[in-house]
């Protein structure tokens, strides 16, 4: 079914795809963040989303591996670990809503995600359970972020605006916020990816 999608295309719309993960790819280049949030809604335009999120998240996947090496030693791992449970929970639905829904309406989805990921980094909320607050409260709300991200994720591998809300709302050292940021992306790529091939959106 995907190679059918993919002969389908007229070259113009495949330079348009091309043209839109290379843009995504200088974003991610000068800014270390971004490439999901510029790419598929751009490549989204001219090609089926249930088409251009699996070949983000591989993407994500390659390129997310180094980044997780070299910065692991700077990871809140506890932190990392309640999101991942939330995100290995949650991303399969967000997966079989993409397979589900038409087309347009995804691309919706799509779109308001990113508004979301934009309103996340332009003002980021206060959330009382990303601070000093009580223990239980703490891993209640980082297992409910993790969850929203794998909706996400598995819909538009855009794990970020919940989890980028989540850490800037929590004023933590830049450092910590960077490396934690990095590596559960890596995550969310290794997870995203074994969905999208349970769901038969990748073969081999």
């Amino acid at each position: 079914m995907a190679e059918d999608l993919l002969f389908s295309l007229s070259p113009a719309d495949l330079a348009g795809a091309g043209l839109a993960i290379f843009v995504a790819g200088l974003l991610r280049g000068f800014t270390g963040f971004g490439f999901a949030l510029a790419a598929v809604p751009l490549a989204g335009l001219v090609l089926p989303p249930a088409m251009i999120v699996p070949v983000v998240m591989l993407t994500q996947l390659v390129i997310g591996s180094a980044d997780a090496v070299r910065e692991r030693r700077a990871v809140d791992w506890r932190l990392v670990g309640w999101l991942t449970l939330g995100l290995a929970v949650a991303t399969p639905l967000g997966t079989w809503a993409l397979v589900a829904l038409p087309g347009d309406i995804t691309r919706i989805v799509i779109a308001c995600i990113v508004l979301l990921g934009a309103a996340a980094a332009w003002r980021p909320p206060r959330a009382e359970g990303a601070g000093e607050g009580g223990l239980l409260h703490a891993r209640i709300t980082r297992l409910g972020v993790g969850l929203v991200a794998g909706l996400f994720t598995g819909l538009a591998a855009m794990p970020g605006p919940p989890v980028v809300a989540y850490m800037l709302a929590a004023e933590r050292d830049p450092r910590i916020i960077r490396a934690t940021l990095m590596v559960f992306f890596f995550f969310t790529a290794v997870t995203g990816c074994a969905s999208a091939w349970f769901a038969g959106l990748i073969g081999w």
